[in-house]
């Protein structure tokens, strides 16, 4: 996405929760995430420690069953910072 040169740019700060649901029983894994979306270029968002590769293809795990996972998403939090570059 391009900007023109004083266009009203924003900042965007979310707080979310990440749930990997257990399919076999209660051990859900939970990660709580913060970040700031901005109009800068990004490569991705997340977390890289939610469980190892390992632990999400062992089926005896719960995590992933009959080649699905559920993962649940709540936001938070959301809140926007605008801002007009100088003229």
């Amino acid at each position: 996405m391009e900007y023109l040169p004083n266009a009203v740019a924003s900042t965007t700060y979310a707080k979310l929760k990440l749930q990997l649901m257990n399919q076999k029983n209660t051990n859900h894994i939970e990660k709580r995430v913060f970040h700031f979306f901005s109009r800068e270029k990004e490569d991705g968002y997340g977390t890289s420690e939610l469980i190892s590769v390992e632990d999400l293809n062992d089926e005896s795990k719960g995590y992933l069953v009959e080649d699905t996972i559920v993962l649940e998403t709540t936001l938070l939090c959301v809140t926007e910072t605008k801002f007009v570059d100088s003229i």
